[in-house]
């Protein structure tokens, strides 16, 4: 299926890009090259994205970083001088149209967060890149889908009967077979910035979502509960497993975001954890 946009006629594959930029918020070129232009050359990519541009369906700009460029989508081999991309105002109606949703719900994507923001967007993005590229080199791994910004909201009932509302916000689910077998991980892309008492809340958030049977009800009881934690640092990682370590045994694995895009089978050739879900 095509639609025309103006001068421009939008392939199966412009639709996809421009449904990628608004679940991430924010890709590099070189992002959406490796899952959208795997066989194209940079100059061919280069045409389509200036295409796209000149037609108000994306928005490209300078990476806008500063200190934050040193983590690993801008200092990627062939990184340098990148764009970064986000959606732009003509994209709205089609996208509204292809994924069912409100045009206000997109258009509060057509806008570019803080450089913290930007930077853990892009992370965010590495991760599935690192992913993908795997599944193409290791015939025991394929990706079968990279969510972003999964939430699960519920009702908490206090101990004085009262109700809150509370909710499970990974940065993504990733969904992937290894050697055959069907598997669920979810994402958490620490760049340092989470207080104490965050990331305390974050794992009785996530320890919530499991013992309430939220967990086995939405993905079934025979998946492990587990999430991948990375970040900027062996000593964060450190500091944050130690953390995890007193209420949420099994439920976390760490490494540094470097270490993740070197060596991401780490993650997936763990022993299973104790921690599995019930079925409640």
């Amino acid at each position: 299926m095509k639609t025309v946009s103006g001068a421009i006629r939008l392939t199966e594959r412009d639709e996809c890009l421009l449904t990628d930029l608004y679940q991430h918020g924010a890709m590099l070129r070189g992002q959406l090259q490796a899952l959208h232009f795997e066989e194209s050359g940079l100059r061919r990519v280069n045409r389509r994205l200036q295409s796209l541009s000149q037609a108000r369906l994306i928005v490209g700009a300078p990476l806008p970083l500063g200190p934050l460029s040193t983590l690993t989508p801008a200092s990627s081999p062939g990184s340098s001088g990148q764009w970064v991309y986000r959606l732009g105002s003509q994209a709205v109606p089609i996208l509204a149209a292809r994924l069912g949703l409100d045009r206000d719900i997109v258009r509060r994507r057509v806008r570019l967060g803080s450089p913290t923001a930007l930077a853990h967007a892009l992370e965010i993005a590495q991760a599935r890149v690192v992913l993908a590229v795997l599944g193409k080199t290791e015939p025991h791994f394929r990706l079968e889908s990279f969510q972003p910004e999964v939430c699960h909201s519920w009702r908490a009932r206090l101990a004085d009967g009262q109700e809150r509302g509370e909710s499970f916000r990974p940065d993504a689910l990733i969904s992937y077979r290894w050697e055959g077998n069907g598997n669920l991980s979810f994402l958490e892309i620490d760049l340092g910035h989470t207080s104490q008492e965050e990331w305390k809340h974050k794992r009785e958030l996530a320890g919530r979502f499991l013992t309430s049977g939220l967990f086995a009800k939405h993905y079934t009881d025979r998946f492990v509960f587990d999430i991948w934690t990375l970040t900027t640092t062996t000593r964060r990682a450190d500091t944050l497993r130690r953390a995890a370590e007193r209420d949420a045994s099994g439920m976390y694995h760490f490494t540094t975001l470097q270490e993740f895009s070197i060596n991401p089978l780490s993650f997936i050739n763990l022993p299973v954890p104790g921690f599995v879900s019930d079925d409640m």
